[in-house]
């Protein structure tokens, strides 16, 4: 067990050695990217990455108050899902309930982020759907960020 300082460290360690790791990417408009803090620029879309004590895991979250904007967003994800799959060949679970705000997440489970032989695969688990995600979301923007301003 480790106390909350030490397990504050390890936490931010890991974070900061898979921002190292992933340096080596551009996005794939070419702009500089943050992948642990992907920014969409798209208001309320987030791709998330989560590593905890027994799990790492992946997701796309669509934060709107609004219902209906809700569900606009999730539809139009479901009607891009075949190239979203053609680009990324990692298999994500899809969430049908157009009100919930994960729309697709995956989990690997039996890691720990206080594991440090957990964390090479980890940082292949995050990059193979960062960088996935980014490639795709290269070519749709511009559709979820005109439903944006409707």
């Amino acid at each position: 067990m480790f106390s909350k300082e030490e397990s504050r460290q390890i936490v931010k360690h890991f974070w900061t050695s898979f921002g190292v790791y992933m340096r080596k990417h551009e996005s794939a408009t070419g702009n500089p990217v943050k992948w642990l803090n992907y920014n969409t620029g798209v208001k309320d879309i987030f791709f998330r990455t989560r590593f905890e004590r027994k799990y790492a895991e992946v997701c796309v979250e669509l934060n709107y108050t609004d219902k209906d904007l809700l569900e606009l967003n999730n539809s139009q994800f479901f009607e891009l899902k075949s190239t979203f799959e053609d680009l990324i060949p990692m298999k994500l679970n899809w969430l049908e309930d157009k009100n919930d705000p994960v729309v697709l997440y995956k989990q690997m489970p039996d890691v720990s982020i206080f594991n440090k032989d957990d964390w090479q695969k980890v940082f292949l688990f995050f990059e193979e759907f960062l960088t996935g995600i980014d490639e795709w979301w290269s070519f749709v923007y511009d559709i979820f960020k005109e439903l944006e301003v409707k």
